[in-house]
């Protein structure tokens, strides 16, 4: 079996997936970057060969194509993507899948949700299911790997992939250590971290107003802010009006590895995202780093990852209040602290990673290619299929507080 993964450019939050499947599929793994523009030496950097289409030899680990602006590098592409068994698509135009979808070839596209950042108006709908039926109903070979918790349903809501959606996700770099344990129990407690960048749907700001709430309950804390944006301004007036100069600190912004390392110093992370977060890998990262989560119900890889008060917490969007007496209970619990972040270490190095994410993935394409039209091959996780959730699924537990 061959298969092709079609993209913009590599990047940390695919790369180990298809180390992964080279390591399967060895020299039947191809990946084909459609953008030119994009420099390519992150790819150098991570070791991977690279290979002009125009050229007539390629390097190992596999076949790592890049477009080049000629014609002939573009058809030896469209070559490999039309003959490969299966081909997955994630940033990157349809025009590169269009023949290979008359020919009736299984296809997968990687997707976000569709509607986070603009609702689905009625006077809209017409023409969006004319458009799901163009662009994905009327192709019976392609199927959804669905890169949030909220694809599949924004999908239903123009009658696409129903029983073809599929659980998926992004998967940056998963550590294993040597003590996890360790790591867990030297953590500090008192140490809140935030990490990204400084955007309002981001919310960046609810943390610092929960910050508040628990500098006057008398609580013990500090707060590190990892990143830069259009928000800094407001958010160093936030932490001045607030009397908070003690209590937070903004670090600015910094390389992956040094953010993995407050996240393994870490006791508490938050993630306040909102329907904008089309994932949000820096929960990956998080909960890989052993840290006791608290994040919004409305980030997209949240109802994948975290099944609350068990690997974390999960707390209504937008709702402060919530969130603080979440924080709260983390503060007073650093017992809780240690076996949430062992959970949530657990999930990724176990579950939510690009080792099992590539074995899933080759195992479902055989299914369908063997003629099972809708294979359900796994009950839960990675390759499972991928619920009709809606927005306020969480309205239900919005009240819930977390109890020793």
């Amino acid at each position: 079996m061959t298969i092709v993964y079609i993209s913009n450019d590599i990047n940390s939050h695919i790369l180990d997936v298809c180390k992964s499947l080279y390591n399967i599929l060895g020299n039947d793994f191809y990946f084909i970057a459609t953008d030119a523009s994009i420099n390519s030496q992150n790819a150098f950097r991570k070791g991977f060969a690279f290979y002009n289409a125009s050229t007539t030899q390629s390097k190992n680990p596999y076949s790592w194509y890049k477009i080049a602006n000629d014609r002939a590098a573009a058809d030896a592409c469209f070559n490999i993507i039309n003959k490969s068994d299966v081909a997955i698509i994630a940033n990157a135009s349809d025009d590169w899948i269009k023949t290979r979808l008359k020919k009736g070839k299984l296809t997968f596209r990687a997707h976000e949700r569709w509607y986070g950042r603009n609702r689905l108006h009625w006077y809209k709908y017409p023409r969006a299911l004319l458009g799901g039926w163009l662009h994905h109903k009327r192709f019976s070979n392609l199927y959804m790997l669905c890169a949030s918790a909220y694809t599949a349903a924004d999908a239903y809501k123009v009658n696409c992939y129903k029983n073809k959606a599929f659980q998926w996700g992004y998967f940056p770099e998963c550590k294993r250590y040597t003590d996890p344990k360790s790591l867990i129990t030297s953590k500090d407690k008192k140490e809140i971290l935030w990490c990204g960048r400084f955007l309002d749907w981001k919310h960046p700001d609810d943390a610092i107003r929960a910050a508040k709430k628990l500098s006057d309950s008398g609580y013990t804390f500090h707060m590190n802010f990892i990143g830069i944006g259009e928000m800094e301004e407001t958010l160093k007036q936030l932490i001045k009006n607030y009397g908070l100069e003690e209590r937070i600190t903004l670090l600015g912004a910094m390389t992956p590895e040094k953010v993995r390392t407050y996240m393994e110093s870490a006791g508490i992370y938050l993630f306040t995202s909102d329907q904008k977060e089309g994932w949000g890998a820096v929960l990956n990262e998080a909960m890989n780093s052993g840290c006791s989560v608290i994040a919004s119900h409305a980030i997209g890889s949240v109802p994948y990852l975290l099944k609350n008060q068990k690997n974390g917490y999960i707390y209504e969007s937008g709702n402060i209040e919530a969130l603080c007496k979440n924080i709260q209970f983390l503060l007073e619990s650093p017992d809780v602290q240690e076996k949430t972040g062992m959970a949530a270490y657990q999930t990724i190095t176990e579950e939510w990673n690009a080792e099992t994410a590539a074995i899933r993935l080759v195992n479902l394409a055989k299914h369908i290619l063997s003629g099972e039209k809708s294979p359900k091959l796994y009950e839960t996780g990675l390759c499972s299929k991928a619920e009709n959730l809606k927005d306020n699924w969480f309205d239900s537990a919005k009240n819930q507080v977390p109890k020793s």
